[in-house]
C-alpha cells in the first residue's frame, strides 16, 4: 500500500499542465460528461494474468460521478494495442461517440523511434479536428526499468498546448530514494497493482481539479505537426467494407470486441488481392506463438515490400512474442495517392487478417 504522504507527493508532482486556452469552463458547466481513454495494456486494466474490471479509467469515472457529473465511459484499449491501431479504431470506438475528455496512454507501447512520433501525432491530430474537438490529455507511464516515451510526449503535449499527467515527474524521486518500492505500484513490468490503478486515477482527478482554475480559453486553431503526421486521415477497412477486393480467403467470426470477424487464408492456395488508390496502407494481422499461425508473402504493384520486421517480403504471423493480438504493419507511406495492387500469399499453415487502414 503506498503511504498517503507519498502518494499525495506523486499526484501533484505529475501534473505538468492543465494545458493552454482550452474550454475547461464549459466543460464543468455540463449536467453530462463522455470521457474517453485509449491506449495499451495499463488501460485495459490488465495485471498478472488477469484484467481488472476497476483500473484507472472506471476508478477516474467514478470520482467525476462522486463530483455529481452524469459520466459516460469510452475505452479503446488492449495489450499490445498502440497508435497506429488505435487511430484505425478511433473514429468508431471514440470519435463518433462525441467525447468532452479523451486521455492517451501509449507511453510504454511506443518506441522513441520516427515512426512512432509520426503514428503518436496522427492520432493526436485525428481527435483534435473537428468543429468541438474533445480535450485531451496525455497521460505519461513508465515501465519499472523506467522506460516511458515522455521524451517526445511531452514537447508534443506542450507544442499543441494539451494538459499532461506525468507518472515518471511524480513517482521517480520516491523511487529513487528508496521511500517507495515499486512492487507497491506495478508489477515487474509496468502494470499497476489495483493500488497504482487507484493513484493513477488521483493523478487525473487532481489535473481535472486545477483545471477548474483555468478560466480563459479561445477557439482551437490547429498547429503545424511538431513532427508530422501521415496518418491522420487513416480509415480503418474491416471485412464487408473493401471494394476491390478479390480473395479466397474464409471470413471467420471472432469473439474479440475491435474485430467481431477477420480473413483467414490457408497454405498453399490462400490469396487475397486488393486495387487500391491509396498514399498509405496498413495491415492488421493477427500475431500468435502457438501451432496453426503461419506466414504470408506481401506484394505491392509485384514488389516486395522492404520492413524491419520482414525478411523477403514475408509476414510472419507466428511469433514467441504474440499471444493472438493484433499487429499493423505499414506496407505503402508515399507523398501521393495513387491506385496500388496489394497481394496476399499464404505460404505457411494460417495467415490471419483483421483488415486494412487507408489513407488515400
Amino acid at each position: 500500500m503506498i503511504a498517503n504522504e507519498i502518494r499525495r507527493e506523486i499526484v501533484e508532482n505529475s501534473l505538468v499542465s492543465c494545458g493552454t486556452d482550452l474550454p475547461w469552463q464549459q466543460f464543468f458547466q455540463k449536467k453530462k460528461l463522455t470521457v474517453g481513454f485509449m491506449g495499451g495494456s495499463v488501460t485495459e486494466g490488465y495485471a498478472q494474468y488477469q484484467i481488472y474490471q476497476e483500473a484507472y479509467p472506471q476508478m477516474f469515472i467514478q470520482g467525476l460521478k462522486a463530483q455529481g457529473y452524469d459520466t459516460e465511459l469510452v475505452c479503446c484499449a488492449a495489450a499490445g494495442m498502440d497508435t497506429l491501431q488505435g487511430n484505425m479504431l478511433s473514429q468508431r470506438e471514440i470519435i463518433d461517440k462525441k467525447p468532452d475528455l479523451v486521455f492517451l496512454e501509449y507511453a510504454i507501447n511506443e518506441t522513441t523511434l520516427r515512426h512512432s512520433v509520426l503514428s503518436f501525432e496522427s492520432l493526436l491530430r485525428k481527435l483534435l479536428h473537428g468543429d468541438q474537438p474533445p480535450i485531451v490529455c496525455i497521460l505519461i507511464v513508465r515501465s519499472k526499468a523506467g522506460y516511458s516515451c515522455e521524451s517526445f510526449m511531452r514537447p508534443i503535449a506542450e507544442h499543441y498546448g494539451l494538459p499532461c499527467v506525468s507518472l515518471p515527474s511524480g513517482i521517480s524521486a520516491p523511487l529513487e530514494d528508496g521511500r517507495l518500492v515499486w512492487e507497491e505500484y506495478g508489477d515487474a513490468e509496468s502494470h499497476p497493482t489495483p493500488d497504482g490503478h487507484h493513484l493513477l486515477a488521483e493523478c487525473l482527478l487532481h489535473m481535472v481539479e486545477k483545471a477548474r482554475e483555468c478560466k480563459d480559453f479561445k477557439p482551437f486553431v490547429m498547429p503545424e505537426p511538431w513532427l508530422d503526421a501521415p496518418f491522420e486521415q487513416m480509415q480503418w477497412l474491416s471485412v464487408g467494407e473493401i471494394e476491390g477486393l478479390h480473395t479466397n480467403f474464409s471470413v471467420e467470426p471472432r469473439e474479440k470486441a475491435y474485430y467481431p470477424t477477420i480473413w483467414k487464408g490457408t497454405a498453399p492456395d490462400g490469396e487475397w488481392v486488393l486495387e487500391i488508390e491509396a498514399k498509405a496502407i496498413v495491415l492488421m494481422f493477427e500475431a500468435h506463438r502457438i501451432p496453426g499461425y503461419g506466414s504470408a508473402k506481401v506484394l505491392v504493384d509485384g514488389k516486395e515490400v522492404s520492413h524491419p520486421w520482414m525478411n523477403q517480403s514475408i509476414i510472419h504471423g507466428n511469433s514467441i512474442y504474440g499471444w493472438g493480438n493484433a499487429m499493423p504493419l505499414v506496407i505503402l507511406d508515399e507523398d501521393t495517392s495513387r491506385p496500388h495492387r496489394v497481394t496476399l500469399n499464404v505460404v505457411e499453415q494460417n495467415f490471419y487478417l483483421y483488415g486494412v487502414g487507408i489513407v488515400r
